[in-house]
């Protein structure tokens, strides 16, 4: 089973690089990791799970994006408390980037987006759910044309404020 899942990664990761400069339609599946604002909430950050699908618009360098996300990350309770718990989010953040820079193997583009952030915390004895807007600028570099790196900053109500490193492969 493994030695066919490999094969299988194997062939879709060739398959994009043969393709790569021909699409218009991209496909994204990456790691991203919550780097909160509040001070005292790194504690119990983990690696949330991201798709994403990019459409490039024409000849231009514009392409259209939608960011599917799902992950977790820590809060304090006040600013004058250590009391920290969980959250629980998925984000749904359509946005556009266009590109600034374009070296040999790294391009660097400048994205900006707006989408809605569904954050459950988890207290224990009530889990109520948040459901906010989230304005997002941030930038991203292409490695080799595939593999993406980014940094994102997601502004909405203050307690859910994040900042988002992900690493991603595109396909």
């Amino acid at each position: 089973m493994k030695l066919k899942t490999v094969i299988f990664i194997a062939a879709l990761m060739i398959s994009s690089i043969v393709n790569a400069q021909e699409r218009k339609f991209r496909f994204e599946l990456g790691l991203e990791y919550p780097a909160v604002t509040q001070s005292g909430s790194y504690a119990e950050n983990l690696l949330g799970y991201y798709v994403r699908g990019r459409y490039k618009i024409g000849e231009s360098d514009l392409a259209a994006n939608l960011r599917l996300s799902y992950g977790r990350f820590t809060r304090t309770l006040t600013e004058d408390d250590n009391f920290t718990y969980g959250v629980v989010y998925f984000t749904a953040l359509p946005y556009v980037d266009w590109k600034l820079f374009d070296f040999d193997k790294v391009k660097i583009y400048g994205l900006l987006g707006a989408g809605v952030s569904i954050d459950q915390d988890k207290l224990g004895y009530d889990n109520p759910t948040n459901c906010h807007f989230i304005a997002t600028p941030g930038f991203e570099a292409l490695l080799f044309d595939h593999v993406n790196v980014s940094l994102m900053y997601y502004a909405t109500k203050k307690e859910y404020q994040r900042l988002m490193l992900s690493l991603g492969y595109r396909f």
